[in-house]
């Protein structure tokens, strides 16, 4: 309160960097945020477009993609903001890029840009560090190297990914003699704020006005969820089952050859049997970030309140669209 400079060692420092690199250029702190979030809406657009086509190779659903992330009330709300979202978003959605890109074609700077991404994005938001099990597990599952070379891509893009964390908190032990201002305790999540969390993202998809009660609302979440799970894993699996036939596999969805009957019909496009990994790779890190979540609130952060489970939901939310329109894209 005194005007005195201090170091941030309570939260990541990546958005307060970004901020001073561009008041740096003469802009106040408030300025600096407002366009450097508005300037994001917009890559954030982009990047969304750009892996829905990706996955499902369709312009409409890319163009649909960019649309419901640009017109989300409580989206536009985080870039309108001081909030470091916009830009956990654009690294994190960087970092899905970058892997898909090496996932379907082995381009090790690929998987190079992918580990940056994902560590510059810890930096931003701690729950960046959910993207990293899910990259190594994604170049597990997904990764085109074979035998001892996708072990070590996988050990490699998790290394990679939390050098900048640990530096950081190494400079955070340095400066303050702890790691995050993190006390270890155990104070388990209210139902009130699983609630909360889920509740927000099945408003997203099923509107207030629509009037629904939260339980069918919650139900009509899970089954969707579970319902695009289950087509995406048959829909892989068939795709693998025909290449293993002789088949050949490209960089399109698999999800065409569904539409147009029996992968070994005379009439199936034998040339679309490549599931995209994009959907994978996302529903690995749904599954990471939920855990990650639950564990940060019941046994470090105890001050987690509603409007804060609310801002963890927006990064879910932003990849959820696309991980929506490109596993139900099957059904087109």
């Amino acid at each position: 309160g005194d005007g005195t400079a201090l170091a941030i060692t309570g939260f990541p420092p990546m958005f307060s960097i970004a901020l001073a690199g561009l008041s740096s250029l003469g802009f106040s702190a408030f300025e600096a945020s407002r366009w450097l979030n508005a300037v994001l809406m917009g890559v954030n657009t982009a990047l969304i477009s750009l892996l829905v086509y990706r996955a499902g190779r369709s312009g409409l659903l890319a163009i649909l993609g960019g649309w419901l992330y640009m017109y989300a009330d409580n989206v536009v709300r985080v870039h309108a903001w001081v909030m470091s979202e916009p830009l956990f978003i654009t690294l994190s959605l960087s970092a899905m890029l970058a892997l898909d890109v090496y996932l379907k074609g082995e381009k090790r700077w690929a998987l190079a840009l992918a580990s940056l991404a994902i560590g510059l994005a810890s930096l931003t938001r701690y729950a960046g560090l959910a993207l990293v099990p899910a990259a190594g597990l994604a170049v597990l599952l997904f990764g085109p190297a074979k035998g001892l070379r996708r072990w070590l891509d996988a050990f490699l893009v998790g290394l990679i990914g939390l050098l900048p964390v640990a530096l950081g908190f190494g400079r955070s032990a340095a400066l303050s003699g702890s790691l995050a201002h993190r006390a270890i305790g155990y104070h388990p999540i209210s139902k009130d704020l699983v609630f909360t969390f889920f509740n927000e993202i099945a408003f997203y998809w099923f509107a207030p006005s629509l009037s629904l009660p939260w339980r069918l609302r919650l139900a009509l979440l899970m089954f969707f969820i579970a319902a695009g799970l289950g087509m995406y894993i048959a829909a892989y699996i068939r795709a693998n089952e025909v290449r293993r036939k002789g088949g050949r596999s490209s960089d399109a969805s698999c999800f065409s050859f569904i539409s147009r009957g029996r992968p070994d019909a005379p009439s199936a496009d034998i040339h679309s049997t490549s599931c995209s990994p994009l959907p994978g790779l996302i529903a690995i890190y749904g599954f990471f970030y939920l855990v990650l979540l639950a564990v940060n609130t019941t046994f470090l952060d105890a001050s987690t309140d509603e409007p804060g489970i609310k801002r963890y939901a927006i990064p879910l939310l932003a990849v959820g669209i696309i991980w929506t329109l490109t596993s139900f894209s099957q059904m087109v």
